[in-house]
């Protein structure tokens, strides 16, 4: 579709910058969400140097992007850096290893209008932009962690290095630990959770948990007891499959719902005056193994405001 003729706006990829995607770059002076610059550079209202372009067009200084819709607003400077930017762990040619901050989304989807882990990952290297099944939405990802949840995640960097990993995946053979606070004493040192996990019927975008012979796909957490913190536990848990909302699922099947979790609370929770500042559940350790087999070891400590809030209510 060919642009429209009177232009709004009129920004200039100043000197210095680094060549980026035309959408990444965007991404750093506008207020909308990548996913929704995207389908406007597709529609025509959005060109670089007068011309069509597509999103992964790589912008250099002296650029010209116009914005032929009058309600994306761009701004000359870009925007201050992301409060919610993950930390590097570690990084290689295959592979970024962060640690994911609580209220950072791990990819868009429809109607998602903010900033993700995939854009920033985007954004810190532009080849990653090209990797994975659905690179457009979830570039570089191979798995993802709640919202709410902390820690360590994987980015591949490459087709090889998101196939290995997807392999893995499938494989059962990643290492994934966390941290949890679960509501009540649970008086097993150890267990194991084995409830299929299914979509509630309804349209609320929940889960639950089935008894194995009924619907629901296959899920398997294991547990073990770190301690008791008054009327609560705090657990250190592995996840033998990756379904949505796991952890949260199976923990409130077995009458332990976690501290902080608004989706999955039950009604007749009481707990400390303290107010928690968030699901309490963190990814503390990852384990892969590279393109070379070698087997990677990777954990991320517990953040500080779970850290604050088990201290005091401890």
């Amino acid at each position: 579709m060919s642009a429209p003729s009177s232009p709004q706006q009129s920004l200039v990829v100043a000197a210095g910058e680094p060549p980026l995607r035309l959408d990444v770059y965007l991404v750093k002076h506008a207020d909308i969400s990548r996913t929704k610059l995207q389908e406007k550079i597709k529609d025509g209202s959005i060109t670089l140097n007068g011309k069509s372009a597509k999103a992964h067009h790589l912008v250099r200084p002296g650029d010209e992007i116009i914005v032929h819709d009058r309600e994306t607003v761009v701004h000359a400077e870009a925007k201050v850096i992301d409060t919610l930017a993950p930390t590097i762990l570690a990084e290689d040619e295959a592979f970024l290893v962060v640690n994911k901050p609580a209220g950072l989304l791990v990819h868009g989807g429809p109607g998602i209008h903010e900033r993700t882990l995939a854009d920033w990952a985007v954004a810190h290297d532009a080849a990653i932009a090209q990797v994975g099944d659905q690179p457009d939405v979830r570039p570089g990802i191979v798995h993802r962690l709640d919202r709410e949840v902390s820690g360590v995640i994987v980015i591949a960097k490459s087709a090889d290095a998101f196939r290995h990993l997807k392999r893995q995946f499938q494989d059962h053979t990643i290492f994934k630990s966390y941290i949890a606070l679960a509501y009540g004493r649970i008086t097993d040192q150890a267990g194991r959770i084995d409830f299929a996990i299914a979509r509630k019927p309804d349209k609320s975008g929940l889960m639950v948990a089935r008894p194995k012979s009924t619907e629901g796909k296959d899920a398997e957490t294991l547990f073990h007891v770190e301690r008791f913190v008054k009327n609560m536990t705090l657990v250190r848990i592995q996840t033998l499959t990756g379904r949505t909302h796991q952890i949260r699922v199976h923990f409130k099947a077995i009458g332990h719902p976690l501290i902080g979790d608004s989706l999955y609370r039950v009604k007749r929770m009481k707990v400390e005056k303290l107010p928690p500042p968030r699901l309490f559940l963190h990814a503390q350790v990852l384990e892969f193994d590279d393109l070379g087999n070698k087997r990677r070891h990777y954990e991320a400590p517990l953040p500080a405001d779970l850290a604050q809030f088990l201290a005091k209510a401890g």
